[in-house]
């Protein structure tokens, strides 16, 4: 796909110029911003919303012709408010429009963030406690408002999660007390983004470094529908990982019991999915055996809400 953005107005647009505080008139309004989701769940954390107080950059075009990134704060009502009232969006006298966008770290690391198109990113290896909420990573794309009227900013994900549930069985059952967790095995943790327009919900990922496992947050037991049947699985667990390629014939998950060697889960080549990619949720039904064979029930490829996935084939 062609991007007819010249690369010098791009960095012209993100170029941050300062806004001043003199420049602003005590009469002049807060840009008013709500923080829609473009995924029912689209947070990650486990009830799926803003819990309030997550930091977000917000870079909005000022009077001046240039921009300005600051630090806005979510409420559980999606409104983002400005952590310094001096340091916020305005609408200056006789500006018609601005043009906003948006960037949210799991980490907290909003603040002072210098914008100028890219950056990096890095998931957790340890995603057992609150490192699998401070892997996320949010963009919203351009939203022009005009003035007088309220900013709303459509969120997406830019990171993949990963779903795991382990189908239980009678290994799994007389082996429960021996179960030691599940690894996504030698997979990138960071990577470096490049905002490629304002118009689009993607960012691109140009390179990636920090490859090692990934412990997954455990879910516990869950019901799901596997072949048309309710179930309830062993355990099940998720993670989130940056958009990337996976390598047929190379091991994807590790499965661990004590007394054991390691079950893997390898990538097969005569599968449909070739990668993990942004926005979207990859579900793995997997049943494993004391032969050592580890065999899928399904893979689905689906987005972050209730709707929109589809089989994928599998070994």
């Amino acid at each position: 796909m062609k991007y007819t953005l010249p690369l010098l107005l791009w960095a012209a647009l993100f170029t941050a110029c300062t806004q001043d505080e003199a420049d602003i008139p005590q009469s002049h309004s807060l840009l008013e911003l709500t923080a829609s989701m473009a995924e029912p769940n689209t947070r990650a954390t486990p009830d799926g919303t803003w819990t309030g107080g997550e930091k977000v950059a917000v870079f909005a075009t000022n009077h001046n012709g240039g921009g300005a990134a600051y630090t806005y704060t979510a409420s559980t009502t999606d409104e983002l408010t400005p952590e310094d009232i001096t340091k916020a969006h305005y609408w200056a006298t006789g500006e018609t429009s601005k043009d906003v966008y948006a960037l949210y770290f799991g980490d907290g690391t909003a603040e002072n963030i210098v914008w100028n198109g890219s950056g990096s990113w890095s998931v957790q290896s340890n995603q057992t406690g609150d490192g699998y909420q401070k892997s996320d990573m949010l963009w919203a794309m351009k939203s022009t408002v005009n003035a007088g009227s309220q900013a709303n900013l459509t969120f997406k994900h830019q990171v993949a999660k990963v779903v795991i549930h382990i189908i239980d069985n009678d290994f799994t059952q007389a082996e429960k007390e021996k179960f030691k967790g599940v690894s996504i095995i030698d997979y990138p943790l960071s990577g470096t983004w490049k905002i490629m327009s304002p118009d689009i919900s993607q960012l691109s990922w140009t390179s990636y470094t920090s490859y090692d496992d990934i412990t997954p947050h455990e879910l516990g037991p869950q019901e799901i529908i596997l072949n048309g049947n309710k179930i309830t699985t062993f355990t099940s667990y998720e993670a989130l990982v940056l958009p990337g390629e996976l390598i047929y014939n190379e091991k994807i998950f590790k499965f661990s019991f004590d007394g054991y060697a390691p079950f893997y889960y390898t990538q097969g080549d005569d599968e449909a999915l070739a990668s993990w990619d942004y926005g979207d949720v990859y579900t793995y039904c997997i049943e494993i055996n004391s032969t050592g064979a580890v065999t899928v029930g399904s893979v689905t490829q689906g987005d972050w809400g209730d709707g929109g996935s589809y089989d994928l084939s599998t070994q």
